[in-house]
């Protein structure tokens, strides 16, 4: 009987489980240092867990000539047929987001862990993994089990999937395998934004880093006190991730992102005849929630009770220009326990196409613990489950008789 021992019960880990354990001659374990398994798998997509997304593509991760060897193979097409096949109904949504039919992401780790019991995989829970020796052709695993007794066990192959863990790993530090910084990601951006906390607005961002645009994206922003949030600033948090000094980083906001110039200038000649004998703070309430329209006449120094009409060319441009350059410095990635995903993790040159560690025979990576993340839209998941499957089939081709 050939022995794996995978490291970590997340999407990745339970996907490799339930996809090895399938075929015969193999005994699978999960060794997961929570009480339980797939915990984070039930807290995505709201709770719903969008598992895939139908538009995916390399374009959406941080490493996109990596990944898009895996996407060639490992299709949304591809992924939605093995859940499927696990018991798993699903849908897509009109953004191409895949969710169980049930709406719930229970539905997609009781099919994962149903599999696996189905075909005898141990959740050996609460384990956590303190050092990793090579032993006789496989490896020694010693783990402190429920925080006290330490346990050994031994396996002819590993699959390193930890996922999101923002503390360093003692046994991958132990083996030399090389990782870059770990910092949370998908996540809210801190900011100089003050007063305009709950306000949701649909917009066109864009980060700069050293005055230069990294990123440009649109969807709903959601202000904080102290803070951008929403999946728009999420995105844009993956790039904020990879660098370590914020003194040069800024985003800007178009608050009004679906107007062309020539549309624009329209409706603002319209807007200033029309509304002449108002107040300017009328003239934004038309546009904009009544909080941010004081805020952003208080960035060009308005008065609010200001005459339309009164207004200066130079204000009138002013006004107009700052609606779609809102402009906003970035202190740091918000410190917050909601991020998605992890940014950094173990270098790919550790490991080769296969996902298998370059200095170790039959240890192998995947998932979140790689230095590969993705947008916001259930990219991460379908990279996470595709390399279990991936690599669960490079296991049973080493052995296939």
């Amino acid at each position: 009987m050939i022995k794996v021992g995978i490291i970590g019960g997340g999407a990745c880990g339970l996907m490799c489980a339930a996809s090895l354990s399938k075929n015969r001659g193999f005994q699978v374990d999960i060794i997961e240092k929570e009480s339980r398994v797939g915990k984070k798998i039930l807290q995505t997509g709201n709770g719903r867990c969008n598992f895939t997304n139908m538009y995916v593509s390399a374009a959406h991760y941080n490493k996109p000539l990596f990944v898009g060897k895996l996407l060639s193979t490992y299709t949304p097409s591809l992924l939605r047929d093995e859940f499927f096949n696990l018991g798993l109904v699903n849908y897509q949504d009109s953004e191409g987001r895949c969710y169980p039919l049930s709406d719930s992401a229970t539905s997609v780790l009781d099919v994962l862990r149903n599999t696996c019991k189905i075909n005898n995989v141990l959740e050996k829970v609460d384990h956590e993994v303190s050092e990793i020796i090579p032993c006789n052709g496989g490896y020694k695993v010693k783990c402190i089990y429920n925080k006290n007794e330490e346990v050994n066990y031994f396996y002819d192959y590993l699959v390193f999937c930890t996922g999101g863990n923002l503390s360093k790993l003692s046994f991958i530090d132990n083996l030399g395998i090389k990782y870059s910084k770990l910092k949370q990601s998908l996540c809210a951006i801190k900011a100089n934004v003050s007063g305009l906390n709950g306000i949701r607005r649909d917009v066109k961002a864009s980060l700069y880093i050293d005055d230069v645009c990294e990123k440009i994206d649109k969807g709903e922003v959601l202000f904080k006190d102290g803070a951008l949030s929403g999946i728009v600033m999420f995105n844009l948090s993956s790039h904020l991730a990879r660098i370590d000094k914020y003194d040069k980083c800024f985003i800007e906001l178009d608050l009004l992102p679906l107007q062309n110039a020539q549309l624009y200038d329209d409706m603002w000649d319209k807007r200033l005849k029309v509304l002449k004998q108002s107040t300017i703070e009328l003239l934004l309430i038309g546009l904009f929630p009544k909080a941010l329209a004081q805020y952003v006449l208080k960035q060009i120094n308005i008065k609010i009770d200001k005459i339309v009409g009164d207004l200066t060319k130079k204000e009138i441009d002013a006004l107009k220009y700052i609606c779609k350059h809102l402009k906003f410095s970035v202190k740091e990635n918000y410190a917050s326990a909601n991020y998605q995903v992890v940014s950094g993790g173990i270098n790919l040159k550790e490991i080769n196409d296969n996902f298998e560690l370059v200095k170790y025979k039959n240890i192998y990576a995947g998932g979140e613990l790689l230095d590969i993340d993705g947008e916001c839209g259930g990219y991460n998941l379908h990279f996470a489950f595709s390399c279990g499957l991936k690599i669960a089939n490079q296991i049973f081709k080493k052995n296939k008789k």
